[in-house]
């Protein structure tokens, strides 16, 4: 599977080299382009205490750090933008063998890889590359987490000392992989993609309802909580920003609520 990954991304980064460098120049600018430009501006200006509630915050603050690290270069944020679209189609793959077989996997890597729409965003200063990037990401590690088998462990009083340090000591080697700590992930990426995008904003309940209809014991509760208060505290300083600056309660963003 290793090389197909490889083989999709490299077709992904191909597809969207050819269309940057030689077919972008004669589209025309987005209006929303020239808003988030702007509103790189303020932030650049005044800082997150900007006025600006139309947009969420992370793209304009994602262009604004790369504009920090290497100046204004449009080509710098395009090229990083291509590489999340080459990461993105490895990632739909990923997705397809997840939850059916490699197959479909490939399948699935290969649509994403030339689809007209994927293939011109990174070209252009608009949230949806990151916004599919995070979002897919998430989706991933979310599949992941509710297919990996839940560790059991034994009372305390029925195991030894021993083997309890044992146990720590496994825990804290598979801790990036274990269940609990990918659905921490997922929702900490699920709420960076609310913050790209407040389309997001009602995808993660969803999903947190999923958990608790699922037959996995009293636990499934307390998965379906934590992965919604780690969406939640994600949000949060958004929240407590938007608030401050209009009165109301604002996840998103004005565009969108």
């Amino acid at each position: 599977m290793r090389k197909y990954l490889i083989g999709i991304f490299t077709l992904a980064l191909g597809v969207r080299l050819c269309y940057l460098f030689f077919l972008s120049a004669a589209r025309p600018v987005h209006v929303d382009e020239w808003s988030y430009y702007q509103l790189v501006n303020e932030f650049w200006l005044a800082g997150v205490d900007s006025n600006f509630v139309y947009h969420p915050p992370l793209y304009p603050l994602f262009m604004l750090a790369i504009f920090k690290v290497v100046g204004v270069s449009f080509i710098a944020l395009q090229v990083i933008q291509l590489l999340m679209g080459g990461l993105t189609a490895v990632l739909a793959a990923l997705i397809g063998k997840e939850i059916s077989n490699e197959k479909i996997g490939l399948i699935a890597g290969l649509v994403y890889a030339v689809s007209i729409r994927p293939v011109q965003m990174p070209a252009m200063l608009l949230s949806e590359t990151l916004f599919t990037f995070l979002l897919i990401l998430a989706v991933w590690l979310f599949i992941k987490a509710i297919k990996k088998p839940q560790p059991q462990i034994s009372p305390i009083a029925q195991i030894g000392l021993r083997k309890i340090c044992g146990y720590l000591c496994k825990l804290m080697v598979s801790l990036p992989n274990h269940p609990w700590f990918l659905l921490t992930y997922s929702g900490l990426l699920f709420g960076l993609a609310a913050l790209t995008r407040s389309i997001a904003l009602v995808l993660p309940f969803l999903l947190a309802g999923y958990l608790i209809i699922r037959k996995e014991g009293r636990a499934k509760f307390l998965r379906s909580a934590i992965f919604v208060v780690i969406f939640a505290v994600t949000l949060l300083p958004w929240v407590i920003r938007n608030y401050r600056i209009t009165g109301r309660f604002m996840p998103g963003s004005a565009s969108y609520g």
